[in-house]
């Protein structure tokens, strides 16, 4: 019986077999009609991963091969605009926080993760209370303003985690422990 190989196109004889519903040649064409392209899922060679990002099919001779040559579709849209790949260390960002929109405007690239942890702090604090200018308290979990936290330099806004009344607490508390401390030991009197 003669037949026609889906991929190639080429005529071949194959004895006694009634058409299936795709025929190849060769195991080649087999291998080329069945996978990428030829498959009956191929989208184009993007998918959505767990994550909730965009992954995008690459060349086999691109330089970071990933997951099957795949790659991060915002990775590739910002090597695109800075026109040259990453260097260690950089990273991308999506400023709306839908990690699916890669478009150059909805991206930021920074040098280090650093600034982008500030980034992420202030939005989700913008996200919480609509402003940066408000605060909760680890300890007594009140939403505060700025001013009533004591100065830290050590963090994005430049103040403690608990607010001034809480820290003042946490201080007499440390106090009165550490000189039951010393009275049990027998440093300090009782008196």
């Amino acid at each position: 019986m003669t037949h026609t190989c889906d991929k190639c196109g080429r005529t071949f004889e194959r004895p006694g077999r009634k058409r299936l519903k795709r025929i190849f040649c060769s195991m080649e064409c087999y291998i080329k009609g069945v996978s990428a392209e030829g498959h009956w899922r191929w989208n184009g060679g993007r998918f959505l991963d767990d994550r909730g990002y965009v992954r995008v099919r690459v060349d086999k001779r691109h330089g970071k091969n990933r997951l099957r040559h795949y790659r991060m579709e915002h990775i590739l849209v910002a090597e695109r605009a800075l026109g040259r790949p990453f260097r260690v260390g950089e990273m991308v960002h999506h400023v709306n926080d839908r990690k699916a929109e890669n478009r150059n405007s909805n991206l930021v690239i920074f040098k280090g993760h650093a600034y982008h942890r500030i980034l992420e702090a202030r939005a989700r604090r913008i996200r919480e209370f609509g402003t940066v200018q408000l605060r909760r308290c680890v300890d007594c979990r009140r939403i505060l303003s700025l001013d009533r936290f004591h100065r830290r330099a050590t963090t994005f806004d430049g103040r403690r985690h608990e607010c001034k009344e809480c820290g003042k607490q946490q201080r007499r508390l440390s106090y009165h422990k550490r000189w039951r401390q010393l009275r049990n030991a027998g440093i300090v009197g009782s008196g």
